[in-house]
């Protein structure tokens, strides 16, 4: 599916099942992009797994750790292929727009998704329309957790899109906060109305006339720069019952 200095991203069939099942396999690389404070490929795809695991213990929709192994240096995990498309991929196939309500559905679904991660002690830090998958049920999955970060262990990451960072975060300085995850979900908000990145995050004609005052409000408090005024993830869903 992908492969760079890290480690590759294959699909694979589980022959241990009768069925096999499908799944997904994920390779840290010994020494693929290996950072100034000796973090790798394999010690990455590691906190995903510890990221996956202890989500999943919280009752959140990640996908389902089945197995690791390692290879001479390099680590595997073994994961659930969940059902669906990207949430990206679904948009991008769309000829119209979405309906306000279709990105209030959407946004109060990544909203909730957010507040239960936070609860559970984890950032995500990747929160963006290509990883998450629209099941055949109406229902989101969040997926890519190798850039996870426990609040309480928090440590200096790079590894947000730059796209969906916060424009006041500084790499490699500043520990994250649950703040980078909401600008993160206003962006994708944004992106979900529009069809396209916001410019600015001070402008305020970014959206078309047809976009109720109440959710363009919401959307541009959070994409604040001020990381302060940014709403918690649990506050949201009041904000976006408003709307």
């Amino acid at each position: 599916m992908s492969q760079r200095g890290k480690g590759g991203v294959y699909r694979a069939m589980d022959l241990r099942f009768d069925p096999p099942r499908p799944c997904i396999i994920k390779q840290g690389r010994a020494g693929g992009e290996i950072s100034w404070d000796g973090r790798d490929g394999t010690w990455w795809l590691k906190r995903e797994r510890q990221a996956l695991e202890s989500l999943a213990r919280a009752g959140i929709p990640v996908p389902i750790v089945y197995a690791t192994f390692k290879i001479e240096p390099h680590y595997y995990l073994v994961m659930e292929q969940v059902e669906g498309e990207t949430l990206q991929t679904f948009l991008e196939k769309r000829q119209r727009r979405l309906s306000i309500r279709r990105v209030l559905e959407f946004a109060r679904q990544i909203s909730s998704l957010l507040a239960r991660i936070h609860r559970a002690g984890w950032l995500w830090l990747d929160c963006k329309p290509a990883n998450l998958i629209l099941t055949k049920n109406g229902k989101l999955r969040p997926l890519d957790f190798e850039g996870a970060c426990s609040i309480r262990r928090s440590v200096s990451s790079d590894w947000q899109t730059p796209a969906f960072k916060s424009p006041g975060s500084i790499s490699g300085e500043n520990c994250p906060s649950p703040s980078e995850d909401i600008y993160a979900l206003g962006v994708t908000c944004y992106f979900l109305l529009t069809g396209r990145l916001p410019e600015s995050p001070n402008r305020k004609s970014m959206f078309g006339r047809d976009v109720p005052t109440q959710l363009r409000s919401v959307i541009e408090v959070l994409l604040s720069p001020d990381p302060q005024v940014r709403p918690r993830a649990e506050d949201l869903t009041t904000l976006l019952a408003a709307c």
